[in-house]
């Protein structure tokens, strides 16, 4: 037997949040490494967007401004 371990999870809404607060968000979910693009305080983008369904250790990239 061979089981899969496969985990449906749903990205959070991160825009309009600070680096700290997301990734303090993103604890409580099984998200894979999370990358920042830009320099800013704040989340203007992400990838996955908010409400996609994904896999448990799916990377998730935050562009700051």
């Amino acid at each position: 037997l061979v089981f899969v371990d496969i985990i449906q999870l749903y990205v959070p809404e991160l825009v309009g949040k600070t680096e700290e607060e997301a990734k303090k968000l993103l604890k409580a979910y099984e998200i894979g490494e999370i990358y920042i693009s830009g320099d800013g305080e704040t989340v203007t983008e992400q990838f996955p967007e908010a409400g996609e369904e994904v896999k448990k250790n799916t990377a998730l990239i935050l562009h700051m401004k």
